[in-house]
């Protein structure tokens, strides 16, 4: 289906918010049956979880792009953590692949920001010699 994607090629994808900061990983997807509206579920680094409206997604790639900023609280006391909870994948599933960061993910430019084709030696965009 054109312009949509599963619940498999979303869950584990890291979200950047609009100021390119990231935000977390998606844990799951969320219909709200009142208002019909159709959410992700972000696990963030600080241990919070924050519901992301379909409306403030602006592309999906190897990350999910925010079309706005997101405010997440920093610190979270234990009593406020959610509790870890871990699923075994099921056998038919392939192990998630593991992502990287922009900024460590190769042919990623430290100077300019722009990513590369993983092979390039050189930045493209300002000539920088990237990390191997």
């Amino acid at each position: 289906m054109e312009g949509s994607l599963s619940r498999e090629r979303i869950v584990g994808k890291q979200v950047i918010d609009a100021n390119g900061h990231i935000l977390g990983s998606v844990k799951d997807i969320a219909l709200d049956l009142k208002s019909k509206a159709f959410s992700i579920k972000v696990a963030t680094r600080s241990g919070a979880e924050v519901a992301v409206q379909v409306e403030d997604i602006a592309a999906s790639g190897d990350v999910i792009l925010l079309n706005k900023p997101v405010m997440v609280p920093e610190n979270l006391d234990a009593a406020q953590a959610p509790a870890p909870m871990i699923q075994p994948a099921p056998a038919s599933q392939a192990p998630a692949a593991v992502v990287l960061a922009p900024s460590q993910a190769p042919g990623f430019c430290l100077s300019c920001g722009y990513q590369n084709d993983p092979s390039s030696r050189f930045c493209i965009k300002c000539g920088t010699k990237l990390k191997p």
